[in-house]
C-alpha cells in the first residue's frame, strides 16, 4: 500500500510540473481558498503548505520559464512576462 501511495504522490507532482502558469495559478489559488475556509482535514495543514509553496516557487517559475522559451522559438523576440 505504501508504495501504491508514493506512486501516486511521485506522479501527481510530475503532473503538476508540466502544468502551464495558468492552471498552477488556479490550483494554487484553489489550494489557499481551501486552506483558508479550513475545508479540509487539520492534521494535513503542513502538506498542503508544503505543496502550495512548491507549486508556487518551483512550478509556476519553471512554467513561466518554459512559457517564455515557447514564445522566443516561436517568434525570435525576447518578451518579459512579469515574471
Amino acid at each position: 500500500m505504501a508504495v501504491l501511495v508514493g506512486e501516486r504522490l511521485r506522479l501527481a507532482l510530475d503532473l503538476l510540473d508540466e502544468q502551464p502558469p495558468t492552471v498552477l495559478e488556479a490550483i494554487v489559488s484553489l489550494a489557499k481558498e481551501r486552506q483558508r475556509t479550513g475545508n479540509f482535514p487539520k492534521h494535513r495543514r503542513e502538506v498542503r503548505e508544503a505543496l502550495i509553496k512548491y507549486a508556487e516557487e518551483v512550478c509556476l517559475k519553471e512554467a513561466h520559464a518554459r512559457e517564455r522559451r515557447l514564445f522566443q522559438g516561436i517568434t525570435g523576440l525576447e518578451e518579459d512576462f512579469g515574471t
